[in-house]
């Protein structure tokens, strides 16, 4: 679910998802700033999956941590609490 996803097919999508995938972008624009139209979806979170975690450090890490620590608030207001999990493929100097 992207900038890229028509608004047409967006309710549809909201309706019937099991696996919802998103850009950190999206989820401040769009599902943050109107979390009432995502409450079904963020009610029934079970996990929410950071992919690329190497990539958040420095200035974009934090923006990152502030935006989760916001999401974290939102999740609790719906009684909602899904297993963060932190993925990276990315090994330095693996031998």
């Amino acid at each position: 679910f992207d900038g890229d996803t028509p608004k047409s097919e967006r309710p549809e999508l909201l309706r019937k998802c099991q696996v919802f995938l998103t850009n950190p972008d999206m989820l401040h624009f769009t599902i943050l700033a109107s979390h009432t139209r995502w409450r079904q979806v963020l009610e029934n979170l079970r996990f929410v999956v950071l992919d690329e975690a190497h990539v958040y450090r420095a200035t974009f890490g934090s923006h990152i941590a502030l935006l989760m620590r916001r999401f974290r608030r939102v999740l609790q207001h719906y009684k909602s609490a899904p297993l963060f999990v932190a993925c990276s493929a990315t090994i330095c100097n693996a031998k």
